[in-house]
């Protein structure tokens, strides 16, 4: 399995439009067949500051993601909406044990 986080700083004048556009690029990403996951949320300690929370099931259903439509028109819908480039990290999850 491969956990993606993505950190967004958001310009608070352009909140309200990149939650919308996140809504819909989530919507759109659930019906993925390599999805288990996928959240965003916005950070209660740095206003507008966002995180995406995604799990998939391998490289593969990540690059599937990555090659849709709906996201390219996200990252390119957003990328002015934002204070700096957003950051990303891929972990890669070996096993899992309930908490």
């Amino acid at each position: 399995m491969k956990v993606v986080v993505g950190l967004w700083k958001v310009k608070a004048d352009k909140r309200e439009d990149f939650i919308a556009a996140s809504k819909a690029v989530a919507k759109a990403s659930k019906h993925e067949a390599g999805l288990l996951s996928y959240s965003f949320s916005e950070s209660q300690i740095e206003a507008n500051n966002f995180v995406f929370l995604e799990e998939w099931k391998d490289d593969e259903a990540i690059a599937y993601h990555v090659s849709q439509p709906y996201f390219k028109s996200f990252i390119e819908q957003t990328k002015d909406m934002l204070v700096e480039d957003f950051t990303g990290t891929i972990y890669s999850i070996s096993g899992m044990e309930p908490f």
